[in-house]
């Protein structure tokens, strides 16, 4: 049986996530838990939905790489911070 699942504002590498965040020791911590714990929620007959406020960097290509291929489908709605530029 296939699932859809919403997550949002994951401020994947936003330097100062640990300021918001408890329980973290680095913004590279907080990510790879994250990712962590969406991979062995989701499966390849889900259907993931990033709400948002999820990426504050260039790097958001090799995450959404890494989810798409143990997820079935993966769908960004952009939020304020994604489409920031540096």
């Amino acid at each position: 049986m296939s699932k859809t699942l919403a997550i949002g504002d994951l401020h994947i590498e936003h330097e100062n996530i640990c300021k918001f965040r408890g329980g973290y020791t680095s913004s590279e911590q907080h990510d790879q838990f994250l990712l962590d714990v969406i991979l062995k929620t989701c499966g390849k007959r889900d259907t993931l939905w990033l709400l948002g406020d999820c990426f504050f960097d260039d790097k958001c290509f090799e995450y959404i790489d890494t989810l798409t291929k143990h997820i079935g489908y993966v769908n960004l709605v952009v939020g304020n911070h994604d489409t920031d530029s540096k």
